[in-house]
């Protein structure tokens, strides 16, 4: 993916996430600054509870551009274009929009065929945080088994709080997944 094309699916994003669209209007100093605002106000919307599906995953591409647009080794550079792909055809799905030369997404295996358990992909989540209900969905748990993890702390998991939000960190989620396979 180039640049112009990077610059595209953050044009898009910020046209679907109408907080990105007022810190696009505002006159950022450098764009360093620029980036740096979006990455914040991307983090702070996916954590906050009620997000849209249009809003999140618009929030999870520009994300993934505010992290392309700072110096990255070239495998991290290669694993975050994978995610930024990704999100972009997860923000495509939610706002029925066709990028062309993005692709077609993976096939999701049928049902019928499920892959074996040690082949089954991770979901990327990796330094993203995500919210109770999220995080439950992923682990296949009620949420509230999670906020009594929480409050009695004796999960395999510790939240952070943010203003009185639970955030769960995609990478302790990731390394729990790994260690159930």
């Amino acid at each position: 993916m180039n640049q112009t094309q990077i610059d595209f699916l953050r044009d898009f994003a910020i046209d679907h996430f109408p907080r990105a669209k007022a810190i696009r209007e505002q006159s950022a100093s450098t764009q360093e600054d620029f980036y740096n605002r979006l990455n914040f106000a991307a983090v702070m919307e996916r954590a906050r509870p009620g997000t849209t599906a249009v809003v999140y995953a618009a929030a999870d591409v520009l994300e993934s551009v505010c992290l392309l647009a700072t110096d990255l080794e070239k495998k991290d550079r290669i694993a975050v274009l994978s995610r930024l792909t990704d999100a972009a055809h997860a923000l495509c799905f939610h706002t029925g929009q066709v990028i062309d030369w993005l692709g077609n997404p993976s096939p999701e295996p049928d049902e019928d065929d499920p892959a074996p358990p040690l082949a089954k992909p991770l979901p990327s989540i990796a330094g993203k945080f995500l919210s109770t209900k999220e995080t439950a969905a992923y682990l296949g748990k009620k949420p509230q088994t999670l906020t009594s993890w929480s409050s009695k702390q004796n999960g395999p998991l510790r939240p952070s709080k943010v203003g009185g939000n639970l955030l769960w960190s995609g990478d302790e989620i990731l390394a729990l997944l790994k260690r159930k396979q």
